[in-house]
């Protein structure tokens, strides 16, 4: 389909409109899922101590499309106490064979600095 606009002022109402749509489309489904959780599965991996886990986590279906390998987020266990960019980090990977139906595979690390050999997080703990 090709659209045809009479003048550039048509054009520029178009592709504002369809901005705007866009814009609360996202803002709605932002909204709708501030306020609810997710469900997150923790799996430790053998050999790799405390730092490291497979995690496979519930979200809307709309969301999980969007979502690619390598997006990343930051999940915090302790809600009173988060702060943003403080937290664990995960990064969306392909499903693996054993991952419950309807659930995302995460790669969910403990932070850490390698300097003091301390978590960067002081209300985190190891999960094992």
């Amino acid at each position: 389909m090709r659209n045809i606009f009479a003048d550039l002022t048509e054009y520029d109402t178009c592709l504002h409109n369809a901005l705007v749509y866009e814009k609360e489309d996202k803002d709605k489904a932002a909204r709708d899922h501030a306020g609810g959780y997710c469900e997150l599965l923790v799996v430790a991996v053998p050999n790799l101590g405390n730092r490291r886990y497979i995690a496979f986590l519930t979200l809307p279906q709309d969301c999980e499309m969007r979502l690619q390998p390598d997006d990343h987020l930051t999940v915090n266990f302790d809600l009173e106490n988060s702060a943003p960019k403080k937290g664990w980090r995960a990064v969306f990977m392909e499903n693996i064979s054993f991952a419950p139906p309807g659930f995302c595979t995460l790669s969910l690390t403990w932070p850490w600095n390698r300097e003091t050999g301390t978590s960067t997080c002081p209300q985190t703990r190891s999960l094992t």
